[in-house]
């Protein structure tokens, strides 16, 4: 069984697919503390709750997500929740 390593565009791409996300959490998250620091007309438990939202929002709207998928066959919610080695393995194919 031949392994080939990945080249350097294929590394550099996988790098950035996977930490573009966060890196596009934190800057969101930043600038929405940032601009709730700044507003006057909000008491402290405004505060304090818009801040719970900016950093749950995310992980609730990817938790709907993945548990209520819309648009979506049962097929296609399996390929996204286990990968896609399991449709190889129910239409008789061997993975290698």
């Amino acid at each position: 069984m031949n392994v080939t390593l990945p080249g350097y565009l294929q590394m550099l791409l996988a790098l950035y697919g996977y930490l573009l996300p966060l890196l596009l959490y934190v800057v969101w998250s930043t600038l929405a503390l940032w601009d709730l620091g700044r507003r006057e007309g909000l008491s402290a438990g405004a505060v304090w709750l818009w801040a719970l939202a900016v950093f749950l929002l995310p992980f609730a709207g990817a938790l709907a997500g993945w548990t209520h998928p819309s648009g979506c066959d049962r097929w296609r919610r399996g390929d996204l929740r286990a990968g896609a080695g399991h449709r190889c393995e129910r239409r008789g194919h061997q993975l290698t």
